[in-house]
């Protein structure tokens, strides 16, 4: 069995703090949708804001569920 996994590729110390990351998703009770949060650092202020996202479980486009300065 082969790889096509770059196994030269480099990743940068700090692209996790660069990069949106989703967590946490649970499902709607009836199954239809998923929710998720995703945390993004805010370089000019140097901290972490999060938002909660949902999408169907059938796919589409996710919508953000909430929205601020801060984590939610």
């Amino acid at each position: 069995m082969t790889s096509s996994f770059d196994h030269s590729a480099t990743w940068p110390m700090d692209a996790p703090s660069r990069s949106p990351r989703p967590t946490f998703p649970p499902l709607s009770p009836d199954g239809s949708r998923v929710a998720f949060v995703v945390t993004t650092l805010n370089q000019d202020k140097d901290e972490y804001v999060s938002n909660i996202w949902m999408v169907d479980t059938t796919g589409g486009t996710p919508r953000r569920f909430t929205g601020g300065p801060k984590r939610d």
